[in-house]
C-alpha cells in the first residue's frame, strides 16, 4: 500500500519501499528502483539477522524504522524502554526520521497485539502529545512522523471526523505525519488508492511515496507500482514549509480513556464479559474486530516456526487457527506461546508433520516452556536436543549461552 511521507523530511528522496527478505535480491540488483528503504523495527528487535540486514541496507539508501508496538495513544502511558530500543536502532542506521503509529497497542496489562485505532476526541488528542513528548526525549533528533492506521470499528464517541482528528494530532504534537492512503479504505482498491496518491503529488510534488507490500510478493509487479508513482504527474514546486512548533495541550484527563481502552483489550483479547463500549460499538464491528485480530495473531507467530511457513497455504492456516481458537492471547511471550501451539497442532496432519517437528525442536532451542500458564520464556541457558522423524532423519539443534545466542540444526539420517 502506498504511503506518503512528509516532504521536507527526507531531502532527495521520492520513491520508497517498505522492505520484505522476498524482494532482497531483485532490489539490491537493482537498486534505482527505490530512493529509501523502511523496515519494520521491532523485527529487528526481534530477528538478528532482520537487524543486520537493515544495517547492510542502511549502506545503500537511507532506512527509515517503522514502529508498530511504541503504543502512543496508550492512556496507561508510553513504554520508554521500548522507546529507548527504538532510538538506539534509530541511531544505528543513521536513519534521516522515524516513523509510528496513532494507535494503541497496550491497554493496563493487556496487549492486544494489533494497531488499535483511538477514538476521535481531544482527550485523545492530549494523550498522544503527551505520549509524544515523552518519547521524543530518548529518541534521536530526527523528525518523528506519525502514520494514521485503519479501523476495524467505529467508536461511539467520535467528537470529529478523520481530516480533523489528524490534522489536530499533527498541530499538538508537532510532528508531521505519514499518510497511509491505503488505510484510508477499508478494502484498498488499487487505482482508487493510485488516484489519491496522484492527488497529493498533484498538490506537493516533492513528497517521497513509500509502497508497503505485505502478500503477493511479485517484485515485478511492484517495480510497476514504483514506476507508474514516478511517473504520476506532478505539480508546482511548493515553498520550503516553515518551521512548526507544537501546540502544548491541555493535561489530559486520562482515567476514563484509560478504563475504556481497558475494557475493549479485554473484550477484543480475553474474551471478557461485555461492556457498555462494546454494546455500543456493536457486535458486528466488534466480531470484525476480534477476526482481524486472530488473523495477526496467526501472522505474528508463523516467523518463528519457518519450517511450517514454507506451508503457508489454507491447510495451514486452518490449523493455525483451531489451534489458537480456545485460547486467548498472553500478555506477553504471545508470538512463541501461539507459535508452540500450531507446530503442536501440526504434528498431527501428516503433511505437515516433519515440519512442525523442526519448528519445535527450534523453539525448544530459544525458549523454555511451556509453563502451566502456556507461556515460552527465552532460554538464557546452553540448549542440546534431538528430535526423530517418521521419515527416519534424526535431527540435533545446539544453542550456547545467552538468549540470542546462535541455534544450529544438524540433520542426520
Amino acid at each position: 500500500m502506498p504511503a506518503v511521507y512528509v516532504r521536507d523530511a527526507v531531502q532527495r528522496p521520492r520513491v520508497g519501499l517498505g522492505f520484505r527478505p522476498e524482494f532482497a535480491t531483485e532490489l539490491v540488483a537493482r537498486p534505482d528502483h527505490v530512493d529509501f528503504v523502511e523496515v519494520v523495527a521491532e523485527t529487528c528487535f526481534t530477528q538478528r539477522a532482520t537487524r543486520r540486514e537493515a544495517c547492510a541496507l542502511a549502506a545503500i539508501w537511507p532506512v527509515i524504522p517503522h514502529g508498530v508496538k511504541l503504543s502512543l495513544g496508550s492512556a496507561d502511558g508510553v513504554e520508554l524502554d521500548r522507546a529507548r530500543r527504538l532510538g538506539a536502532l534509530a541511531r544505528e542506521l543513521r536513519a534521516p526520521m522515524i516513523s509510528e503509529h496513532v494507535s494503541f497497542t497496550r491497554a493496563g496489562e493487556i496487549d492486544v497485539g494489533h494497531l488499535t485505532q483511538l477514538p476521535r476526541t481531544r482527550e485523545a488528542i492530549a494523550i498522544v502529545a503527551r505520549n509524544v513528548a515523552r518519547v521524543r526525549r530518548v529518541l534521536p533528533d530526527v523528525p518523528l512522523l506519525l502514520e494514521n492506521v485503519a479501523w476495524s470499528f467505529r467508536w461511539p464517541d467520535d467528537e470529529m471526523d478523520e481530516a480533523t482528528f489528524y490534522q489536530e494530532i499533527v498541530a499538538a504534537t508537532g510532528c508531521d505525519l505519514l499518510l497511509d492512503v491505503g488505510n484510508l479504505y477499508a478494502n484498498p482498491v488499487p487505482p482508487a488508492v493510485m488516484a489519491l496518491v496522484g492527488a497529493v503529488v498533484a498538490r506537493d510534488p516533492d513528497v517521497p511515496v513509500l509502497i508497503e507490500r505485505d502478500a503477493n510478493m511479485d517484485f515485478a509487479a511492484v517495480a510497476g507500482e514504483l514506476a507508474a508513482i514516478r511517473a504520476l504527474p506532478r505539480g508546482a514546486a511548493r515553498p520550503a514549509a516553515r518551521a512548526r512548533s507544537a501546540v502544548t495541550p491541555a493535561a489530559p484527563t486520562t482515567d476514563a480513556l484509560a478504563r475504556v481502552q481497558r475494557e475493549l483489550a479485554g473484550q477484543l483479547v480475553r474474551g471478557e464479559p461485555a461492556t457498555p463500549i462494546a454494546d455500543r460499538i456493536g457486535r458486528v464491528a466488534m466480531d470484525r474486530a476480534r477476526g482481524i485480530l486472530q488473523r495477526k495473531r496467526i501472522d505474528d507467530a508463523l516467523p518463528l516456526v519457518a519450517n511450517l511457513a514454507q506451508h503457508d497455504d489454507e491447510r495451514l492456516r486452518a490449523v493455525a487457527t483451531a489451534a489458537l481458537a480456545p485460547t486467548f492471547r498472553q500478555a506477553r511471550g504471545a508470538g512463541p506461546a501461539d507459535a508452540w501451539r500450531i507446530a503442536t497442532a501440526a504434528r498431527a496432519v501428516p503433511e505437515l508433520a516433519a515440519a512442525a517437528a523442526i519448528d519445535q525442536l527450534l523453539l525448544r532451542a530459544r525458549f523454555a516452556g511451556p509453563d502451566h500458564d502456556g507461556v515460552l520464556r527465552p532460554r538464557r541457558a546452553p540448549f542440546y536436543g534431538r528430535a526423530r522423524l517418521d521419515d527416519g532423519r534424526r535431527l540435533r539443534a545446539t544453542k550456547g549461552i545467552g538468549a540470542r545466542a546462535e541455534v544450529k540444526l544438524l540433520e542426520k539420517r
